[in-house]
């Protein structure tokens, strides 16, 4: 049985922006290292970021016995997303923004459970 199809949504919440916000730097960071250590680009790598705070962010973080500093940051692949999003989608809907097709998926979700798949897009040298 398939969850609910992810809906379209226009911006993030200020909880998702703010999530983002504060991790950014340090996901890109880890996706060069990634991809560098496994013959990929960074944008076949996903990543999941979660605040603990939340009922998700708990639930994962004890689920995968991550460190308990900040938000939880799980890596995959991006072949990955619509798995996780399908399993997230059992527990609320799950947005997604296309500002753009192309870049890193990453699945934010907020200390509120509301969760949005969105692409960080590469920046030129």
């Amino acid at each position: 049985m398939r969850g609910p199809r992810p809906l379209v949504q226009h911006e993030l919440t200020a909880a998702q922006a703010r999530l983002l916000e504060r991790h950014e730097r340090g996901l890109r960071r880890l996706a060069d290292t990634l991809a560098a250590k496994n013959g990929m680009r960074p944008a076949d790598i996903m990543f999941v970021i979660a605040d603990r705070r939340g009922l998700i962010g708990k639930a994962l973080s004890a689920a995968l016995s991550t460190p308990a500093i900040g938000a939880v940051v799980l890596p995959g692949r991006a072949v990955e997303l619509a798995a996780w999003v399908e399993c997230l989608a059992m527990h609320g809907p799950v947005w997604e923004l296309r500002r753009s097709l192309s870049g890193m998926p990453t699945i934010v979700i907020d200390s509120n459970d509301v969760m949005a798949v969105v692409r960080l897009v590469e920046h030129s040298p």
